[in-house]
């Protein structure tokens, strides 16, 4: 009967020898090279990893529920975005995109002139800045909206801190909210117990409803600003 012959290494005499086709050598190297192999054809059959946002947003395209949440993430919108978390890196929302609904904890939502952001939330060390225009933005504890271009309905509660060196309009200050204001604000309302509101001596602070002249303590001055105007109105 005729009988194959194998070629196999034996690790106890450091050698290859001849044995039967049934015989197994040491197979160490062989099972390391084979994971090695397997290892690598399932790298290139599953491709790069996914990343968790569209990098581009396109004009006419639109995106949901996608995240930012390095510091190196950073995603430009010319169409539209909804429902993004941002909790680390930069969405920059370029002349004509959108973004709506967005929840900023940790990184930045740039609005470029002639960009809009509507209903974005901001709380932790979330920032928003704004060149173009922003509607309906909250502001919750540590976070900051720098108003340059123009915001409209800024609800600042606790913690919170509007910055407004463009436009203004509609705001409210809620429980220990802060606007501080270098450029012009409109109808600005402070709840009772509610915030600050800094005015810079050159500032034009245009269409305040009337109320008396007898301030909460909780509309504080600030050294170096002006008193807070007489017209604000209070409410109870």
């Amino acid at each position: 009967m005729n009988k194959n012959f194998n070629i196999v290494w034996n690790t106890a005499r450091n050698m290859y020898v001849v044995a039967s086709e049934f015989a197994q050598g040491d197979s160490q190297i062989k099972n390391q090279a084979r994971a090695a192999g397997i290892a690598t054809l399932l790298g290139l059959l599953s491709g790069p990893a996914m990343a968790d946002y569209t990098p581009t947003v396109a004009a006419g395209e639109s995106v949901s529920g996608e995240t930012l949440n390095t510091t190196d993430d950073y995603q430009e919108v010319y169409g539209s975005a909804f429902n993004t978390t941002i909790e680390g890196g930069w969405q920059n929302v370029m002349d004509g995109g959108l973004s709506q609904d967005a929840q900023v904890t940790g990184g930045t939502l740039q609005i470029q002139e002639n960009g809009t952001s509507v209903n974005a939330v901001l709380s932790g060390k979330g920032q928003q800045d704004v060149d173009g225009r922003a509607e309906h933005t909250t502001i919750n504890s540590g976070a900051r909206n720098y108003v340059y271009g123009t915001a409209v309905d800024s609800v600042i509660n606790a913690g919170g801190t509007e910055h407004v060196f463009g436009l203004s309009s509609g705001a409210t200050i809620n429980n220990k909210g802060v606007q501080e204001v270098y450029g012009i604000v409109k109808n600005t309302t402070v709840n009772q117990g509610g915030g600050r509101w800094y005015l810079e001596h050159t500032t034009t602070a245009e269409k305040q409803p009337v109320s008396p002249a007898t301030l909460p303590s909780t509309a504080a001055a600030h050294s170096g600003w002006n008193q807070i105007m007489p017209s604000l109105k209070v409410l109870p």
